[in-house]
């Protein structure tokens, strides 16, 4: 695993289950249609995947 050090940041996380690419792109989805809601600050997201790509677990962390 590679890894990657970020600058401070408050984060709003969202989960992705199911199969991909559905569960990326439906997990996606709900954060554009609420783009107003959480006031996101555009400087940088980030997802974890676990090792079995076609039925996913996945993190999202979008800055807030």
């Amino acid at each position: 695993m590679a890894g990657r050090e970020f600058q401070p940041e408050q984060f709003q996380k969202f989960t992705a289950k199911g199969a991909m690419p559905a569960a990326v792109g439906n997990c996606w989805m709900n954060i554009w249609q609420r783009d107003a809601e959480l006031n996101r600050k555009y400087s940088y997201d980030f997802e974890v995947y676990g090792e079995n790509l076609n039925r996913v677990t996945i993190q999202k962390l979008i800055s807030i």
